[in-house]
């Protein structure tokens, strides 16, 4: 363990930025007056074998050694003023958990658990079941459910995302037949042997819901599958599974709409919401306006959309206010190093934010187009950078902002759309909770 600590601590120093190493050797000489502090413990060993794991960790991630994965929030005994939010390590040794609720955040490593994930920290339990989780933080007990999610209590099992993305649906408008997935994914016969045209589905970014949905005391699923005939359709389906015999059963169907775009997809109660943006009365196809929310709710056989609580939005910058983003992916398949952080914000027509070394600025009007923005006047402070993997992430992304002349959501993350032709690309960000490590 202080040999792997020791490869860690250098790997990440090398990687932060200069003015960061100060901070870090302090904390890693506080960390040492902890290890040598374990000779007071009943179990001497196992605190400084725990002592060992969360420090190399906690270098892992602030050193961005680490891909930084989705995080996952909770509410708490109904506090939704202060979330609780989850993000899982399993390529760490072993497989970690960083746990933040208010202002206070630990690390946590996976346990030995009959059913669920159990992950500890001294002082911390955290046990995940059936789609709730049970907290014990300090002394003070939790119970923690996805964010809107319904509160009844469930008997029998929910279905898992490896389940999900192998199970067979069903009830899609033009295909009789039922399609089983594979990995995610199903592709049916080219229509014309030997032909490119064939249709597809998939399951839209392994969004899912749990819940009691029809109230009978067990819990269903929401699961939400792109159906792309072979045109220009992208039709999307809201699908509700069950549990049954150890197999996942397509409960129900319902025909969403095409080439709708995904905001945000949760509970509250038993009822099913989608905040989506969808092509307007006066909208093409291609161009969708309207942003809204849907809800469905489920009887045990059917499901029924209900009236709109409020009236459509027409897609502008102004949405995004009061949110904060973070860059995830700057193509569709290229992920953002975890040692990078950049952030983007809209306030008063400016796009605002964190380009890793420096903060940016930048104007942000909008288009004749749904989703249509220019983006003008881009710039930032002039602080030095001395990590090249962050000086490189910051120019590229203040010269790729410059480009981009249209915003969108997909799968629940802000898209940024910049260049044309062959230089055309999609920036993706993800909401951003505050993971530094204090």
């Amino acid at each position: 363990l202080d040999q792997n600590l020791a490869e860690v601590y250098e790997s990440a120093m090398k990687r932060l930025p200069t003015n960061e190493h100060a901070k870090t050797r302090a904390m890693q000489r506080g960390w040492i007056k902890g290890r040598n502090d374990c000779w007071k413990a009943e179990d001497v060993r196992g605190c400084v074998e725990v002592s060992y794991q969360t420090r190399i960790v906690e270098l892992q991630i602030t050193g961005g050694l680490l891909m930084a994965p989705d995080y996952t929030t909770l509410i708490c005994n109904r506090q939704e003023n202060i979330p609780f939010t989850t993000v899982f390590y399993n390529q760490t040794n072993p497989p970690s958990a960083v746990l933040t609720w208010g202002s206070d955040q630990v690390i946590a490593f996976i346990q030995h658990s009959g059913s669920g994930a159990r992950y500890a920290a001294p002082g911390v339990e955290f046990w995940s079941h059936q789609g709730e989780a049970t907290v014990d933080w300090f002394g003070t007990r939790l119970l923690c459910l996805p964010h809107g999610g319904a509160t009844t209590a469930l008997h029998g099992e929910t279905l898992s995302l490896e389940a999900l993305r192998n199970a067979t649906y069903r009830g899609f408008e033009d295909l009789a037949a039922e399609i089983t997935l594979q990995n995610g994914r199903w592709e049916g016969e080219p229509y014309v042997v030997g032909g490119a045209t064939l249709p597809q589905a998939q399951m839209v970014e392994d969004l899912y819901l749990s819940g009691d949905l029809d109230l009978d005391g067990s819990p269903e699923t929401a699961v939400l599958i792109n159906y792309a005939p072979g045109g220009t359709g992208d039709f999307l389906y809201l699908v509700i599974m069950k549990k049954h015999e150890d197999m996942p059963i397509n409960l129900a169907t319902f025909y969403v709409g095409d080439r709708v775009r995904i905001r945000d997809f949760y509970l509250k109660g038993n009822r099913i919401h989608i905040d989506l943006l969808q092509a307007g009365p006066d909208d093409g196809m291609c161009c969708p306006g309207d942003v809204l929310t849907r809800i469905w709710t489920f009887d045990g056989q059917r499901l029924e959309e209900q009236p709109l609580e409020r009236a459509a939005e027409r897609l502008s910058p102004e949405l995004l206010q009061g949110q904060v983003w973070r860059l995830t992916r700057w193509r569709n398949e290229e992920p953002v190093a975890s040692a990078v952080h950049l952030t983007l914000s809209y306030k008063d027509g400016r796009l605002i934010g964190s380009s890793g070394c420096n903060n940016y600025f930048a104007n942000a009007a909008s288009g004749e187009m749904p989703g249509d923005i220019t983006v003008t006047g881009v710039g930032s402070t002039r602080r030095a950078c001395a990590d090249p993997v962050l000086s490189g992430a910051e120019q590229r992304f203040l010269e790729l902002l410059s480009r981009v002349g249209h915003f969108s959501w997909a799968a629940g993350k802000l898209t940024l759309s910049y260049g044309q032709g062959e230089d055309w690309g999609v920036m993706f960000f993800a909401g951003a909770p505050d993971m530094n490590m204090q």
